[in-house]
């Protein structure tokens, strides 16, 4: 490598579309977990002797 060559210079609207896909990615797969664990968790009791689904039957 020459030192002559000149620097390519960071793509900083390409940095910031990926972080901005990342973080939006990570937020949409968290509220989808958050959802469904929040729909499989309407049928159930808080009490596990009443459930019957603590380990097994």
């Amino acid at each position: 490598m020459d030192d002559n060559e000149p620097k390519k210079p960071t793509n900083r609207w390409g940095l910031l579309l990926f972080l901005v896909l990342f973080i939006g990615s990570a937020w949409w797969g968290g509220a989808v977990l958050a959802k469904n664990g929040a729909k499989k968790a309407e049928g159930k009791s808080s009490n596990p002797y009443v459930d019957q689904s603590l380990f097994g039957r």
